[in-house]
C-alpha cells in the first residue's frame, strides 16, 4: 500500500492538528491543513500524491455548518466532518479531538458510528469502541512538542492563556480584560490569544498594557511543557491540558466569571482566584505532578493503516 495522505481540518482555535501536521511532514509525509474559519474543503486542499486520502478532523461531530456561525456568531465554511469525506472523496474519516474536557457531547455519540476511527487522549471514552474502532494515542496538542523552540520569557515567567473570549468581548473587550487582570499582568507572564477571527480589541489592549503577545499558532502543548507556570482566564481545555502535563494550573476569573464558570473547574487540581488574589497563590501554583507522554504519533499510524488494510481486505 502506497504512503497515506493526510488532510487536516479544524476551524480557528479547534483546529489542534497542527502539530500533528507538523510532525508527519517531519516524517516526509504528504499533508494539509485547513482552517474552516478561513477557506473551504476543496479538490485544491486535498495534499499531492496517489497515496490514500485520510481525513482528520477535530471539530465536534454534532455542532457544524451554520449552527456552528450562529453559536459563535461568526461566518465560516464549517461543514460536518461526514460531508467533507464525501466531497474530497477520502478513503478514512478519523476524528481526534480537540476539546480535552467534553470530546464527544452526549448528543455525537450515534454520529460515532459514521467515522472508521476515533483517536482518544484518555480513557474517559472508554465507551466509544462500542460504536467506532478507538485507540488511545494522548492529548493531540503534545504531538511533537519537542521541535517548537519556546521563548525564554514563558520558561522564565510562564504562560497565561486567554480563554473565553466570547464572553470576555461581551463583558467589555480590551479594555475589561486588561482591568480584570492587572495583578496577574504584572507578574510579567507571556500572553496567548487563541487563533480566533475578530480578537484584535483584546490583542491591542494587552499590547498597550506592556503584555510580552505570543504568536497564536503556537503550539500549547509545547508552551506548558515549558513554562513553570500556567495561567487561565476560564475553564476549558486549556486547564486540563495542563493538569495532563502535570502542572496545578491558576484560573483568575475576572468579575463574573465565577458565575460562569467556577463550577467547571472542580474536577482539576487548579487554583481559582480572582486577580487581587493572584500573588497570594502564586506559591500553591507549577508543576506538582509528572506529566502524561506526548502524543504517540506511530500508533496513530499504526491505527490508520490498519483501518486502511481492513478497507481494503472488507
Amino acid at each position: 500500500m502506497s504512503t497515506p495522505r493526510f488532510l487536516m481540518v479544524g476551524s480557528a482555535t479547534e483546529l489542534s492538528l497542527r502539530p500533528l501536521a507538523a510532525e508527519l511532514e517531519r516524517r516526509g509525509m504528504s499533508v494539509s491543513v485547513v482552517d474552516l474559519a478561513v477557506e473551504p474543503v476543496g479538490p485544491e486542499t486535498v495534499p499531492p500524491g496517489d497515496g490514500p486520502l485520510v481525513l482528520v478532523t477535530s471539530q465536534h461531530l454534532g455542532l457544524a455548518g451554520r449552527v456552528y456561525d450562529k453559536y459563535y456568531d461568526i461566518e465560516t465554511f464549517n461543514a460536518t466532518p461526514q460531508s467533507l469525506k464525501v466531497a474530497v472523496g477520502a478513503d478514512l474519516l478519523v476524528y481526534v479531538p480537540h476539546d480535552l474536557a467534553d470530546p464527544v457531547m452526549p448528543g455525537e455519540i450515534p454520529f460515532l458510528s459514521l467515522l472508521d476511527l476515533y483517536v482518544a487522549t484518555d480513557d474517559s471514552t472508554w465507551w466509544a469502541s462500542a460504536h467506532v474502532p478507538t485507540v488511545v494515542a494522548g492529548w493531540i496538542g503534545s504531538a511533537g512538542t519537542a521541535q517548537t523552540v519556546v521563548p525564554d520569557v514563558v520558561r522564565d515567567r510562564g504562560i497565561l492563556f486567554v480563554s473565553a473570549f466570547k464572553w470576555l468581548m461581551s463583558e467589555g473587550g480590551g479594555p475589561f480584560l486588561v482591568q480584570s487582570l492587572r495583578r496577574t499582568l504584572a507578574h510579567g507572564m507571556a500572553v496567548k490569544l487563541p487563533v480566533w477571527p475578530g480578537l484584535e480589541d483584546l490583542e491591542s489592549a494587552l499590547r498597550d498594557a506592556g503584555a510580552i503577545m505570543l504568536d497564536p499558532r503556537m503550539p500549547a502543548s509545547a508552551l506548558i511543557a515549558e513554562a513553570p507556570l500556567v495561567v487561565s482566564t476560564a475553564s476549558g481545555s486549556v486547564i486540563a491540558e495542563a493538569s495532563l502535563a502535570g502542572h496545578r494550573p491558576i484560573c483568575v476569573l475576572p468579575p463574573g466569571g465565577d458565575i460562569l464558570f467556577g463550577g467547571e473547574l472542580a474536577e482539576f487540581d487548579a487554583i481559582v482566584c480572582g486577580d487581587d488574589e493572584f500573588p497570594d497563590v502564586l506559591s500553591r501554583a507549577g508543576r506538582v505532578r509528572p506529566g502524561q507522554g506526548s502524543f504517540d504519533t506511530d500508533l496513530f499510524l499504526t491505527a490508520v493503516h490498519d483501518r486502511l488494510g481492513a478497507r481494503r481486505n472488507g
